[in-house]
């Protein structure tokens, strides 16, 4: 059982790393376009480079496993923006980001124990 558990949380960790770093890339190499749909969001087109940078950080983090509930913290923060943004738009289908934030919690939650944690 322990097998199962460890395989599933690598499987969705590399499916939401791939899926949130593609994105970030994405986003690096079309700035043009990005902030265009940024902008439609009622997002300043202003935070594309930081939401394409964090974005790439979450996933890197995502990959250790002492750090990956920081980065699924990082990732569902930004993927409840997407979210909101695409209700309160109008604009797209928020799906895809509400099914990553979901991911990203239940990573957290799967990632907790062996989470580094600073001695005090």
């Amino acid at each position: 059982m322990e097998k199962l558990k460890t395989g599933l949380t690598w499987f969705f960790t590399l499916a939401l790393a791939g899926g949130i770093a593609f994105s970030g890339i994405a986003k690096f190499l079309d700035i043009e376009s990005w902030g265009r749909r940024f902008e439609q969001f009622g997002v300043s087109s202003d935070l594309l480079l930081f939401t394409a940078s964090f974005e790439i950080i979450g996933a890197i983090l995502l990959l250790l496993p002492a750090a990956a509930s920081y980065g699924a913290f990082v990732i569902l923060v930004i993927m409840s923006v997407a979210v909101w943004a695409h209700i309160e738009s109008g604009v797209g289908d928020p799906s895809t980001a509400a099914v990553y934030a979901l991911i990203a919690v239940g990573l957290a939650i799967a990632r907790l124990k062996t989470t580094w944690r600073p001695k005090f």
